[in-house]
């Protein structure tokens, strides 16, 4: 279980194991009320718009989204929202890489999965494992190690694949 908390400004941050609401929109708040409730704070896909990010909240962030199938494109991340991660990168070295669905819509599932690396599965064990990076995600087209590692050439790929995919996508677009 989670929830994803709306902050000032439309930052969103999901808290994995939460489910207690906070009274608050600061993200300062919410993510130490995440924390406050045994869960993981994660910016949600902080590729969408451009937040009002600051690096105060941000150095406190367990993870951020390097790919919302949803808002990011589907099948593969956005070369984008893998720049957004790695300038987050910067302001805190300990973030890690999270993948999200973001299932609003049953249209929008993708076969996108975290895996973790526990020996009991259990609420407890799982969320460890998410705090710690022990976990990767995956899909069928691509996959990604807990601190969002991508080779060059890897990346180079996605773009080629992700523009292929945008044209594609506006071409039945058009014609529907």
């Amino acid at each position: 279980p989670g929830i994803e908390f709306r902050c000032h400004g439309w930052v969103d941050i999901i808290g994995y194991g939460v489910v207690e609401t906070c009274g608050s929109e600061d993200p300062v708040e919410v993510i130490n009320h995440i924390h406050n409730h045994g869960g993981v704070a994660v910016f949600a896909h902080p590729n969408v718009r451009d937040y009002p990010i600051d690096s105060t909240w941000v150095a406190m962030l367990d993870g951020c989204e390097m790919w919302n199938i949803t808002n990011e494109g589907k099948y593969l991340p956005q070369p984008g929202g893998i720049r957004k991660f790695r300038e987050l990168v910067e302001a805190n070295t300990g973030l890690l890489a999270f993948t999200g669905l973001d299932l609003h819509h049953t249209e929008s599932y993708w076969n996108l999965s975290t895996q973790t690396y526990v020996e009991v599965r259990d609420r407890q064990s799982i969320l460890k494992a998410l705090k710690k990076g022990k976990f990767h995600s995956t899909s069928p087209l691509f996959s990604v190690d807990s601190r969002g590692r991508i080779s060059s050439m890897k990346r180079f790929a996605i773009s080629v694949l992700s523009s292929l995919l945008n044209v594609v996508r506006k071409m039945r677009d058009a014609v529907s």
